[in-house]
C-alpha cells in the first residue's frame, strides 16, 4: 500500500467494469474497462494467478514491487510514468 499512496496511478479511484475473466487452472485474465462514458476509451486486460491462498498479479519482469525497497519501488514506478503528475 505505501508504493499506491506515494504514487497513485492516473486510474485511482476510477471505477472499473469487469467485462470477461477467463479462469484455466490458476491463471485468470480479467478484461476490464473503465466505467461510465469512460468506457469509450476502451479495454484493458491482466493476469492474475492463485497461489497460497490467494490472487496475485501477474508482471512483466521486473514487477513493480521487486526492487529491493518501497522506496526504490516508488522510484521505479515514477520513473516507469505509473503515477499520476509524474
Amino acid at each position: 500500500m505505501a508504493v499506491h499512496d506515494a504514487c497513485p496511478s492516473a486510474a485511482a479511484g476510477l471505477a472499473f467494469q469487469i467485462k470477461n475473466v477467463t479462469v484455466t487452472g490458476s491463471t485468470a485474465v480479467v478484461t476490464y474497462t473503465l466505467a461510465g462514458a469512460a468506457s469509450a476509451l476502451g479495454s484493458a486486460t491482466t493476469a492474475l494467478t492463485y497461489s497460497q491462498g490467494n490472487w496475485w498479479l501477474v508482471e512483466p519482469e521486473p514487477g513493480i514491487y521487486e526492487h529491493g525497497s518501497v522506496k526504490a519501488d516508488i522510484a521505479a514506478a515514477k520513473a516507469q510514468g505509473n503515477c499520476s503528475g509524474s
